[in-house]
């Protein structure tokens, strides 16, 4: 996931092109993007969907999260409810993240608190306000798109967005398509880097022996 993260920043920040999206919001892989600032996800070049474009000023996104947790000493599948994120963003990479849980009793905590971490490429935390978009049939079935229009349009919610944010629609990341500034592409890519083990750390010098312009 580290390897795939530093390629994806290297791309977006030596790649060229017109714009689509003015930065990256990289998800942990137990986090889905489900609604992208009105848009379905899921039409992004990765696969796993865990980069999604977001504007700089105010986003909204709707996730949910799945992830194996241990329950009478058996594993089972836990999938939390739809959580709406509302944020704003600038021109600099962030990520989203939490504390992955063991047993179902965590995850049942979590539900009653959730609580993610936001940063940006510094480190610095970006504030963000959570709701829970409540369920109003099964799960397989709902229309998140209407139910997150219902919401947003009654104005009540701790993460209801305006009519503008809520129709900028899911923009599928292209890698040379996004240019952070350029104090946040060092920066991004020596935290990244530090973070590889010592064996991702060889295979990337490597690659940049052998694309060095």
């Amino acid at each position: 996931m580290k390897m795939k993260s530093l390629g994806v920043a290297i791309l977006l920040i030596f790649g060229s092109g017109q714009a689509v999206a003015d930065t990256v919001l990289t998800l942990q892989p137990e986090i889905n993007p489900i609604i992208v600032n009105g848009g379905k996800a899921g039409n992004g070049i990765f696969s796993s969907e865990q980069q999604v474009g977001v504007q700089k000023g105010e986003n909204q996104i709707l996730i949910t999260v799945g992830q194996i947790v241990f329950e009478d000493a058996k594993r089972r599948k836990y999938n939390s409810p739809s959580y709406i994120l509302k944020f704003n963003a600038n021109d600099q990479p962030l990520s989203l993240t939490y504390d992955k849980m063991r047993t179902i009793q965590e995850a049942k905590a979590f539900e009653k608190s959730p609580s993610f971490v936001f940063t940006d490429v510094n480190g610095k935390n970006i504030n963000y306000k959570i709701d829970v978009l409540n369920a109003s049939g099964m799960q397989s079935f709902r229309d998140y798109q209407q139910e997150l229009q219902a919401y947003n349009q009654g104005q009540e919610g701790r993460a209801a967005v305006s009519i503008s944010t809520a129709s900028v629609g899911y923009t599928a990341i292209d890698p040379q398509s996004v240019a952070p500034n350029p104090a946040a592409k060092m920066t991004f890519l020596h935290n990244t880097f530090r973070d590889l083990s010592a064996d991702e750390q060889q295979q990337f010098m490597q690659w940049a022996m052998k694309n060095l312009k």
